[in-house]
């Protein structure tokens, strides 16, 4: 039978207000070990704070926060922590916070099913794999010390865990104006029992209504796959046969409309020229028929007409340098073109590499 992960609590956060801009990191080489003034300190009352490599400081934390951030895979195992204004560390270097959450820090026990390298071109052909597979388990993504995993049920994603701290729900509600930061902070002082967690607290706050908060929560999933479409760099494992917790999963949010998203909305003209560039004059391999049965990836109408349209075409030079085509004329055509080669709806023949990541 298929492992589930543990049931992680509902993650709660602080303010997500940042500090002032704080000291660089230190290499892993040179930066000091726990001392051993700070392994006497009493961690239950200690403040926390977090970074990733390149972001600002998050915090201070608590240590009963601090818990379930951690147990709720909001707290990465190479990520940066201070604790009462300490020299910074990675996570796993501190024995009581591995101690609060050892399943964060252990290795996973399988081998991944998938692995590689990410970059923009792998990413959108990587889900449509998943889906067109019907895979289940977790997708690993790290990049940093940044972490996400996806959970996949058949192919579909239920559940997204991120240590990136903005997005945590509040900062998420925040920032789309659904919730006032002194709302989010009245909420947060009353949902310190993992069993009452932000969301709710706002519930009977009346800040929101609790469809809004289903509906909020669900955007939030989408969100944290979609900023996966950014990534330059990173690596991904695929470990089968781990489910999410029951309570955990969400309605799946369909993979197709997820890929066509993520290209509409990060990959801007220079990275579609820089993607395209060895294909300019190969020959597309496609026919309007296919991009008709292309049902797999969620175009607009407009988009399978410049489907329809590429496929009919020799090259891509000669629509877009032959017909004379516009800058947002060019971008929505590479942007249709690369969604279609993605999916496996588009080839080229002839001379020429693949995509260039």
């Amino acid at each position: 039978p298929p492992k589930r992960a543990p049931a992680p609590p509902a993650p709660t956060e602080p303010s997500p207000t940042l500090p002032p801009p704080v000291p660089a990191l230190p290499a892993d080489g040179e930066r000091p070990r726990l001392s051993r003034e700070l392994r006497r300190v009493d961690l239950t009352n200690a403040t926390f704070h977090f970074r990733h490599d390149d972001g600002g400081a998050f915090g201070p934390v608590e240590f009963a926060r601090t818990a379930l951030l951690l147990r709720a895979r909001c707290i990465g195992p190479r990520e940066w922590v201070a604790i009462n204004g300490s020299d910074w560390l990675r996570a796993c270097e501190v024995p009581a916070l591995v101690a609060l959450a050892p399943e964060v820090f252990e290795d996973e026990a399988e081998r991944p099913l998938l692995d590689g390298p990410l970059s923009r071109v792998a990413i959108p052909s990587l889900f449509h794999h998943i889906r067109t597979a019907g895979l289940d388990g977790k997708l690993k993504l790290t990049r940093g010390t940044v972490q996400k995993e996806i959970y996949f049920d058949r192919g579909q994603p239920l559940l997204v865990q991120s240590n990136l701290k903005d997005e945590l729900l509040g900062a998420y509600l925040i920032g789309r104006g659904l919730a006032s930061p002194e709302e989010v902070d009245d909420a947060l002082a009353k949902s310190a029992d993992p069993r009452h967690p932000l969301g709710d607290a706002l519930v009977d706050a009346g800040v929101m209504t609790a469809d809004a908060l289903t509906a909020a929560l669900h955007e939030q999933h989408r969100a944290r796959i979609l900023d996966v479409f950014t990534w330059d760099t990173g690596w991904y494992e695929l470990f089968g046969g781990i489910m999410p917790p029951e309570h955990a999963k969400l309605t799946p949010a369909p993979v197709s409309d997820l890929i066509a998203e993520g290209i509409r909305t990060h990959y801007d003209l220079p990275l579609l020229r820089h993607i395209f560039a060895d294909h300019l004059d190969r020959a597309i391999v496609a026919t309007r028929d296919a991009i008709d049965r292309a049902d797999d990836i969620a175009l607009t109408e407009v988009e399978r007409d410049l489907g329809r349209a590429i496929a009919s075409f020799g090259t891509l030079r000669e629509l877009v340098v032959g017909a004379e085509l516009n800058e947002p004329q060019e971008l929505a055509v590479l942007r249709t073109a690369f969604a279609l080669h993605q999916t496996d709806h588009l080839a080229f023949r002839g001379r020429g590499v693949e995509p260039a990541a």
